[in-house]
């Protein structure tokens, strides 16, 4: 259930929307909107960028661990025949808009919602680093 305060915002962005940045295909995506309602911003890796294929963590390192995703990755794998790497926006700090039915909602003073605009940012950040790291 979105949380009366973020319904207009939530509206307005909607739930997904794909771009392309500097040749990579890019995707943000809101997830369980019945419970927390964040975002998720993916990449997918070409099949000959040297980080295909590997997971997360060996994303992470290989670029030293200094890879701008929001909260670090939090996903890496092959869906529907392209290789993707991700985050989310669902970390302490993080406001999540929604919460479970007859649920309590968890906040903390100074948490912020991370929006469409931030998301695709922080997208665009990620594709600028891996390739200017070339």
């Amino acid at each position: 259930m979105i949380d009366p305060k973020y319904k207009a915002i939530v509206e307005i962005e909607g739930d997904k929307t794909d771009f392309e940045y500097r040749g990579f295909q890019c995707h943000i995506r809101r997830v369980n909107p019945e419970y927390s309602g964040h975002l998720c911003g993916y990449v997918e890796i070409p099949a000959n960028h040297p980080v295909h294929g590997m997971d997360y963590d060996q994303v992470e390192e290989f670029y030293n661990y200094e890879l701008p995703a929001h909260g670090g990755l939090t996903f890496a794998s092959e869906v529907e025949n392209a290789y993707w790497i991700g985050f989310d926006c669902a970390h302490s700090g993080d406001l999540c808009p929604a919460y479970p039915e007859g649920g309590q909602i968890f906040r903390w003073s100074g948490d912020s919602y991370k929006t469409m605009g931030y998301v695709e940012q922080n997208i665009k950040e990620i594709v600028d680093f891996m390739e200017d790291s070339k």
